[in-house]
């Protein structure tokens, strides 16, 4: 089996109506995991620094729900957020969670995409974000994209933790805002070399999240 979440993404849509859930909550099994990070070893340019060049998501992206709403600094919360093609064609979405078998090397039009929630202190307006959820397909193997048609709605389930802001927890922090953001990666054919990476889509709404001190 290529994908436990593309199973799941089926049973929902037969189930909905034609609204698709990715559920992304399941651990990954270390086999499926890389050993390192595709994209890790980049070029440079003459300058001495490599920045790839950007293209646009035809997506927008909107933060639906986390739970529980009171959050200490070592647990795991739930999220839910949307993507809906804003374009008009359809949109593949990587959708696969097995790593190491749909961006080995010889795959050919492998992508990875990035489930992100930005961290920001109300008081001073302090930003932090991290990746929490990613996704893979090639065109090597066709199971591990997700076909979304234009204006469809995509929901997706993924966990999260209060790492990247664990010392402002700790200071005495009792809220923080969240905002979703997704990205993509696209990598060479012949190496692990980010060739292109998308322009960073972010929810234009926010959550509020109340912080639990530690115990």
């Amino acid at each position: 089996m290529v994908l436990v979440a593309l199973s799941a993404v089926t049973s929902a849509q037969n189930r909905d109506a034609g609204t698709v859930v990715l559920d992304l909550t399941k651990p990954v099994p270390r086999e499926q995991q890389p050993s390192g990070i595709p994209g890790a070893s980049v070029g440079v340019d003459e300058g001495g620094k490599w920045v790839p060049p950007l293209y646009s998501l035809p997506l927008a992206v909107e933060l639906r729900s986390i739970s529980p709403q009171a959050v200490k600094p070592l647990d795991k919360f739930a999220v839910e957020l949307t993507l809906r093609n804003t374009g008009d064609a359809v949109f593949r979405l990587p959708a696969s969670r097995n790593s190491v078998k749909v961006l080995k090397q010889g795959n050919t039009g492998r992508r990875s995409f990035l489930f992100s929630l930005i961290l920001e202190d109300p008081n001073t307006g302090k930003q932090t974000s991290s990746v929490s959820a990613s996704t893979d397909g090639s065109d090597t193997v066709p199971a591990s994209w997700l076909r979304v048609e234009p204006s469809q709605v995509v929901r997706v389930l993924f966990t999260a933790d209060l790492y990247p802001i664990d010392t402002w927890v700790i200071a005495g922090l009792k809220q923080v805002r969240v905002r979703a953001q997704v990205s993509e990666w696209k990598y060479e054919d012949k190496r692990y070399f980010i060739e292109t990476e998308a322009e960073p889509v972010v929810s234009q709404n926010t959550i509020v999240l109340d912080l639990a001190p530690p115990n």
